[in-house]
């Protein structure tokens, strides 16, 4: 009997941390997403400054907790976010506005489909 009660108690601890693993990754990935979003905004409004520091913050965002996303992810799409970070530096120092403003958008858009990934729906179940 003992042993029944001490794997329950293992798979309760197994689901809170999932749970746990969970919100953190949909919060933490949100918050990037949308400076990326905003970031955007900025450079279709040509306001330079504006969409460097969005983009600054949704990097340094995104880098805060990259132990975490690799703990519990497929490095892949992390690597490209990566890659389209990058390449938003260079147009924002060239000014490209309609590109930044379009791989921002992309690049937020796969950072929310990593946290749509790790959130509890019922189609990530199957």
């Amino acid at each position: 009997m003992k042993r029944s009660w001490i794997g329950l108690l293992l798979l309760l601890v197994l689901l809170a941390g999932s749970l746990i693993a969970s919100h953190v990754m949909l919060t933490v990935h949100s918050e990037s997403a949308e400076k990326l979003e905003q970031a955007s905004r900025f450079a279709l409004d040509g306001n330079w400054t504006g969409a460097a520091f969005a983009t600054a913050q949704a990097k340094q965002q995104w880098e805060r907790y990259d132990f975490l996303r690799s703990a519990l992810s497929d490095h892949a799409p992390g690597e490209e976010i990566d890659a389209c970070f990058a390449a938003l530096r260079v147009y924002g120092a060239a000014a490209e506005s309609v590109s930044f403003a379009a791989l921002s958008s992309q690049t937020a858009t796969m950072i929310r489909a990593i946290a749509d990934a790790h959130s509890l729906k019922f189609h990530n179940l199957l």
